[in-house]
């Protein structure tokens, strides 16, 4: 069978008792076709955003969920394009996502409680590969110390944390002001790492 394509450049229709015409790239205007419209600007500054990684154990999600609230400006401002397993769809490879993820963020959040110490996944998998990224200089890894726990003797105990005076974010008297404490902290190695990456 033969297939004929028509392109008509307008479009004529009747419209309170009078005929208009249309142009056809007026109507299709908001249509994306690939390869037919230049980036916008939003686009070029999400492109532009360096990927960031939570690493937490979901009996932290509460106070992971409350960080990337305080983090919603950075990521508006095209600053940071954050990811975590509840981005994870039903039916796809849950550890192929966070490999994925993990292997191309820009920053890696450690949020540390005694749950994250103790959970394999966290702790064996996430954190070991964090740091071996952070060590090669391909990611900056930054622990945030959300409940107190012996963390010491752990391999990010070398690393400057969040908050900044050491206390663990729940332990604050106001807990909108830690969650500033650490967005404050992460702003600064984002706009560090920005300032890097133009030279």
């Amino acid at each position: 069978m033969n297939k004929a394509l028509f392109v008509a450049k307008a479009y004529v229709v009747f419209v309170d008792n009078r005929w208009l015409t249309l142009a056809v790239h007026d109507l299709l205007n908001g249509v994306d076709l690939e390869g037919t419209r230049q980036p916008t600007r939003d686009m070029e500054r999400h492109s532009q955003a360096l990927r960031l990684f939570f690493s937490y154990s979901h009996k932290d999600d509460l106070l992971r969920e409350q960080l990337e609230t305080h983090l919603k400006l950075l990521q508006r401002q095209g600053l940071i394009q954050p990811w975590h397993d509840r981005r994870i769809l039903p039916g796809d490879d849950w550890a192929g996502d966070i490999d994925d993820n993990l292997n191309r963020a820009d920053i890696i959040l450690l949020l540390v409680s005694a749950d994250f110490i103790a959970s394999d996944y966290c702790y064996d998998i996430e954190m070991t590969r964090a740091m071996e990224r952070h060590e090669s200089g391909e990611a900056r890894v930054i622990p945030i110390i959300l409940r107190p726990v012996d963390w010491r003797g752990t391999p990010f105990n070398k690393l400057s944390w969040l908050p900044q005076n050491g206390e663990p974010v729940v332990q604050w008297e106001n807990r909108d002001a830690a969650w500033l404490n650490v967005e404050t902290g992460i702003k600064r190695v984002v706009e560090s790492l920005r300032g890097d990456r133009r030279l």
